[in-house]
């Protein structure tokens, strides 16, 4: 899946939000117009018959000679129709308003993950008291599954984004080679770039077809020639200078450690 195609799942699933939130307040609306207009008129009618209740009561006291008490209003006190959660509903209206601003704006796998988290974050969509998270509540079921599909949309195009740092490193002629060069050669486009074995590796990782070979498990495989990185350590750079040799190494060694490898987005809980 491509970053766009992304990021019009993402948007597809904010207008669901919406629409879904939206039905409830006019569908409210709705029920409140009806029952209004009930009420106003059996207002109505109890105030005629309360004139003429009055006056024919008038006129018997008035023969009487007593005088009248006052009659008490007979229309009911109607408070705001505006509960908690339809309070609720036109917030998470407004916060995707603007979060639909927003998602042109993504320019990774990661900014999409981090953006979908941050839409559970938003305090219209927490757990109150007893009431469950927005994605966990009866009847959201397929707002949950597309959530569930995007956020898995946004780690496999992570992986995505690793290839394309490592096509357009190797294009720029960004890695750099003791004497000699590498032998190993990435293809991109039909054409051939210089790469290291272990940003090759990387690739191929990547583009492994095998379905049984995970997103997760890709992540994993490439977590450790990123831990070989980390820990390199550059030995003799006054021969390295001299000769070139260990340039290759250091130059991928210093890529691979800055790769994006999905952390954090499978040991902590994204869908809350």
């Amino acid at each position: 899946m491509a970053l766009q195609d992304l990021k019009n799942n993402i948007k597809e699933l904010l207008l669901n939000i919406k629409r879904h939130e939206k039905s409830k307040f006019v569908s409210r609306d709705g029920v409140e117009r009806n029952v209004n207009q009930v009420v106003d008129n059996a207002t109505s009618i109890a105030n005629k018959f309360a004139a003429k209740a009055k006056a024919l009561g008038s006129k018997f006291l008035a023969k009487k000679n007593v005088k009248p008490e006052p009659v008490p209003d007979p229309s009911p006190s109607i408070d705001s129709a505006e509960d908690v959660e339809q309070i609720d509903s036109r917030s998470r209206v407004a916060v995707i308003k603007e979060l639909l601003g927003q998602v042109d704006g993504l320019g990774s796998g990661r900014d999409s993950y981090t953006f979908l988290v941050g839409l559970q974050q938003k305090e219209a969509f927490w757990g109150k008291g007893s009431q469950k998270a927005y994605f966990h509540r009866d009847g959201h079921e397929s707002l949950k599954a597309e959530l569930v599909e995007c956020l898995s949309a946004c780690k496999e195009q992570i992986l995505q984004d690793i290839r394309l740092s490592i096509e357009n490193q190797a294009k720029s002629g960004e890695f750099k080679f003791g004497y000699g060069g590498s032998r190993y050669k990435l293809e991109v486009e039909g054409q051939f770039f210089s790469v290291s074995k272990r940003a090759l590796q990387v690739c191929e990782i990547i583009k492994d077809p095998n379905p049984d070979f995970t997103v997760e498990a890709k992540f994993e495989a490439i977590k450790k020639i990123k831990a070989v990185a980390l820990t390199y350590q550059p030995s003799f750079p006054w021969f390295r200078r001299l000769t070139g040799i260990g340039d290759t190494k250091e130059s991928t060694n210093n890529f691979l450690a800055g790769l994006d490898c999905a952390e954090g987005c499978y040991n902590e809980p994204a869908l809350g």
